[in-house]
């Protein structure tokens, strides 16, 4: 079973479930008993998901196009539409 000082090595990686499940249930099981590595996990997490939640931004669509980042003909920033 891993020790506190381990934790902090290992949350991202059992976080995203990206080691092996006798890993994961060691930390799982070094959690159940561990409050304050239970808060730093729960605090990673919560961290995590909010920096990718704050970034998301509609993106206009005159500016998706001429990026590429869609199928529509990219038309030239700040120039007028009208012919």
């Amino acid at each position: 079973m891993p020790k506190c000082r381990d934790i902090p090595e290992v949350a991202s990686a059992y976080i995203d479930g990206e080691m092996p499940i006798s890993g994961r249930l060691a930390v799982a099981g070094h959690l159940t008993i561990c409050r304050e590595c239970r808060t730093y996990v729960q605090g990673l997490r919560t961290t995590r998901h909010l920096v990718a939640t704050s970034f998301r931004a509609e993106v206009p669509a005159t500016v998706a196009a001429a990026l590429g980042l869609t199928d529509e003909d990219p038309q030239p920033l700040g120039k007028d539409r009208r012919r």
